[in-house]
């Protein structure tokens, strides 16, 4: 099952072991992932295939269905409110921006700990990249520490990763994670018969516009969804790609396929129980 080894990898980290590869270009960067779903994508139309998978002896390959694509980007600030408090709310935010069936949603600034929950919460396959790790080298003891105040601690002790969830009735064909800059990796999920899907998260201040160039670059296919957090504000050069939202550091741009402009959420449809979740707005499109 995916979310056993979501949460088997995870466990990883927790407890020191292995089972969880560095990336080649420095040891400050953590790869965590699983295995590609297994499960059927609407995507594929084709004659004869099991699992969401081409039949070898299908002739014509992956199809693609002309479904729109629902793809949503959130920086969830560790599962902080706004204002911070001394719990978090990180599960309520995923249940929330998974709760009307889109088909990606990507996710930044997500505590260590939690990506072995995401499936649960979500119902969506998910796919992870540690950027930082953990201070105390244990994801759950991290966990416990920062629950005394999430509202000061935040990921000082629990890490920092990127996750992609992915709608169970899509299949991903591939998983890519390349190093941006310290402590900082571009995930990208293809979905079999359909776009590859990046997500991204940018340092902010002085090396802001050289690590998004670099996310530019990597993101690689015929036909590409970027989605993440730049930390710069447009204007900037995004030559080939769809329009970037206006005023916004959080973006979702699009190549290679038709889309809808961007769109954040309002305030009011992130807040629950009178709280204001993130200090960040989902940004939505609809490729396709």
């Amino acid at each position: 099952m995916r979310g056993e080894r979501v949460e088997e990898l995870a466990a990883g980290v927790a407890d020191g072991g292995g089972g969880i590869a560095e990336t080649e270009a420095g040891g400050d960067e953590l790869d965590l992932g699983a295995r590609p779903g297994e499960r059927g994508g609407e995507l594929v139309v084709v004659g004869r295939c099991e699992g969401g998978r081409v039949g070898k002896d299908d002739p014509h390959g992956p199809r693609l269905r002309a479904v729109p694509l629902l793809v949503r980007t959130w920086n969830v600030f560790h599962g902080n409110a706004v204002p911070p408090e001394r719990r978090a709310y990180l599960r309520e935010m995923v249940e929330l921006v998974a709760a009307d069936d889109p088909d990606a949603v990507c996710l930044q600034e997500v505590p260590v700990w939690a990506l072995g929950d995401l499936e649960r919460w979500s119902g969506m396959h998910a796919f992870g990249a540690i950027g930082a790790r953990p201070l105390l080298r244990s994801a759950e003891l991290g966990r416990w520490v920062t629950e005394l105040d999430h509202g000061l601690l935040r990921s000082a002790v629990t890490g920092e990763a990127l996750a992609t969830l992915v709608a169970t009735r899509h299949a991903v064909s591939d998983e890519t994670r390349d190093l941006v800059g310290p402590k900082r990796t571009l995930l990208g999920v293809r979905l079999e018969g359909g776009p590859r899907i990046y997500n991204f998260h940018v340092t902010g201040g002085a090396v802001a516009e050289e690590q998004f160039r670099t996310v530019l670059r990597l993101a690689q296919g015929e036909q590409v969804v970027l989605a993440g957090d730049v930390n710069l504000r447009p204007p900037y050069d995004v030559e080939g790609w769809s329009r970037p939202l206006d005023g916004s550091i959080d973006q979702i741009l699009v190549r290679g396929a038709a889309s809808t402009p961007p769109v954040a959420w309002p305030a009011e449809r992130r807040r629950a129980g009178g709280r204001l979740l993130s200090d960040h707005a989902p940004v939505e499109v609809t490729v396709g």
